[in-house]
């Protein structure tokens, strides 16, 4: 069969002759990406801000932690490690990385800080007789006793090669009820 002649239909236009990267990568063909396109300063300019690094970082500090338990009973038959944990703060991902600073209190009247971590939990041992809290000792005596544990979040961001840290609120204090012991010497 003949095809037939539609003397009102324009000529399809001829394509554009082809290219080695026409070719390889045909542009016409490929989706287009709605995503916005990183601009770098210049080389040497005084502004410039190092890969990884950004300055949209808000400079409010970390909203609190909350602790999972806030009171621990330590006693005779307490086992060899106890976990406090608690929550990260609600903004930590506005911040390049956390840290939680770790106090005791252990009746003095007194905050001592035990240690900072990077992660949200901190270990306590029990051993012989004595509550391990870092390098601090508390022994068992025939009274109870109450130690005293606040955490806060550190916020860390880093600017320029420099490392700033924005502090956070206290948490509600964990509570730790060393049980005396029964026997009489």
């Amino acid at each position: 069969m003949l095809a037939a002649y539609r003397p009102n239909m324009p000529p399809k236009p001829r394509p554009p002759p082809l290219s080695d990267d026409s070719v390889i990568y045909p542009t016409n063909r490929l989706p287009r990406l709605d995503v916005p396109i990183m601009t770098f300063p210049a080389p040497g300019s005084e502004n410039q801000t190092p890969l990884g690094i950004h300055d949209d970082k808000g400079t409010s500090p970390p909203s609190a932690v909350v602790p999972e338990k806030t009171l621990y009973n330590i006693w005779e038959q307490t086992r060899t490690q106890t976990e406090v944990k608690w929550t990260r703060p609600d903004n930590a991902g506005s911040f390049d990385s956390m840290a939680y600073e770790i106090q005791i209190n252990d009746g003095d009247g007194t905050w001592q800080n035990l240690t900072e971590n990077r992660v949200p939990v901190y270990r306590v041992y029990f051993a012989e007789g004595k509550a391990i809290f870092g390098r601090t000792r508390i022994c068992q005596q025939r009274a109870t006793a109450v130690v005293r544990l606040r955490v806060r979040p550190i916020g860390i961001i880093s600017r320029h090669g420099a490392e700033e840290r924005l502090l956070g609120p206290w948490c509600e204090n964990i509570l730790f009820s060393i049980e005396g012991t029964n026997s009489k010497t």
